[in-house]
């Protein structure tokens, strides 16, 4: 469509572009009711043809500078392009302005157009002449952060955050630094924080995350209290750096880990966790595990000879320690050498009767 020498839009005005002639009255109240316009834009048209919703490519030129050709021909203006749009139906596009009612809109008016996340569908049936544009919205840092720290201990949080209207993830970032504490951004949405503290770093620390997507920006303030690890808050025998690591109440004396259970490492967030020479088991915080071969075990608190006194339900006490097993002394049956992961039965070999036995 060639607009008029004499057309003129001012800055953030909006026009509309029909397919009749404005000037007929009777036609421009009908566009006018069906519509529901209650402010009225300019109006320009006829424009002659329609628009496929398959896909079309859109373009708005201006004139360039008046150029005077030497040859004696007519002087001209050049038409620059100054916006175009290539839309199109795939799946990248909004469907409910593919055919279905709604129209396009773009969803920031600075951004560059000429791209499907540039643009989204009206949330109601199109409204000729209103600028229906959805501001971008903060990102939300969606995680919760960890606060205490104990020396030696390893610190980890995982930060996580999230911007619904945005078509990559926040980006993240955490300061002021610490000496102990390193940051990585995963580029995903999420980020960890973690390092070991030592006994130097036993103070406060007061640090605030940071996620930023499309300008906008949010922070999450949060302390870090770095504690002695050997403290015993509790007074359950069992340091309170052990008891953050395997995740069990340092201020309730009844819950502890088992005493076998201090050297271990825990297995994600599912509650198993693993002694490198005893194998995976589950910590009940009452003195008890269940093994994932050997089935329930009571451990006792007490060491001995750097060992442990373990109560099987079916062998009674045995007695092992880290260079032992699978090796059991057993006071009812001497040594019993327990064949790695048999379950149900399990299979133990008796030194003194010379042959295997299941239980």
């Amino acid at each position: 469509m060639q607009f008029l020498n004499s057309a003129t839009i001012a800055p953030e005005e909006v026009i509309v572009v029909v397919g009749f002639d404005p000037s007929d009255t009777a036609k421009l109240q009908a566009f006018i009711h069906h519509y529901s316009l209650t402010e009225i834009p300019k109006i320009i048209g006829p424009w002659s043809g329609s628009l496929s919703n398959g896909g079309e490519t859109i373009s708005i030129k201006k004139p360039d500078t008046l150029q005077v050709p030497q040859d004696g021909t007519d002087a001209f203006y050049p038409m620059v392009k100054i916006e175009t749009i290539s839309y199109g139906d795939s799946q990248l596009w909004p469907q409910p302005a593919d055919g279905e009612g709604a129209s396009l809109q773009r969803v920031s008016l600075t951004d560059w157009s000429d791209t499907p996340t540039a643009w989204q569908a009206s949330e109601t049936n199109p409204t000729p002449g209103t600028v229906e544009q959805s501001l971008p919205q903060s990102p939300t840092i969606t995680s919760s952060p960890l606060t205490i720290a104990f020396e030696g201990e390893l610190y980890h949080y995982l930060i996580e955050a999230s911007d619904s209207d945005s078509p990559t993830p926040p980006t993240l970032s955490v300061s002021p630094q610490v000496s102990w504490l390193t940051f990585t951004d995963y580029g995903n949405g999420t980020g960890i924080l973690t390092g070991t503290p030592t006994s130097a770093d036993t103070t406060l620390h007061i640090l605030t995350a940071t996620a930023t997507s499309q300008g906008e920006s949010v922070e999450q303030a949060f302390p870090i209290q770095v504690h002695n690890a050997q403290l015993d808050t509790d007074e359950d025998g069992t340091p309170d750096g052990i008891e953050y690591r395997l995740g069990t109440n340092r201020i309730d004396p009844n819950s502890k880990p088992a005493r076998i259970s201090h050297t271990a490492t825990l297995l994600a967030d599912s509650g198993w966790m693993e002694v490198s020479w005893l194998g995976i088991y589950m910590d009940q915080h009452n003195d008890w595990i269940y093994h994932s071969s050997l089935g329930w075990l009571y451990v006792s608190p007490q060491l001995a000879q750097n060992g442990f006194w373990i109560w099987d339900t079916q062998l009674h006490w045995l007695w092992t320690r880290d260079d032992i097993f699978p090796y059991f002394y057993s006071p009812d049956s001497g040594w019993l050498y327990y064949h790695l992961n048999s379950s149900s039965p399990r299979y133990f070999f008796n030194y003194i009767q010379d042959t295997w036995t299941q239980w």
